[in-house]
């Protein structure tokens, strides 16, 4: 396991958050897409891929702490 600990500005935690969403929606658009293109192995692989990202987003968020 590796721990990183680090200080984001508000606006750089904003991007952070921003980022993860914009990635987790991507890939549940890809999950839908292979769905819709036959293929349940790409669908299982980016909706694996949406739910790493929305954990850890949660970790992010769970670990956020105001400084100052």
């Amino acid at each position: 396991m590796v721990r990183f600990e680090f200080t984001l500005d508000d606006s750089d935690a904003e991007v952070l958050i921003s980022i993860l969403n914009d990635e987790r929606v991507r890939a549940l658009d890809r999950a839908v897409n292979s769905t819709a293109e036959g293929s349940k192995d790409g669908a299982k692989w980016y909706q694996a891929q949406a739910d790493y990202l929305e954990g850890l987003k949660q970790k992010v968020l769970a670990g956020n702490t105001r400084v100052g």
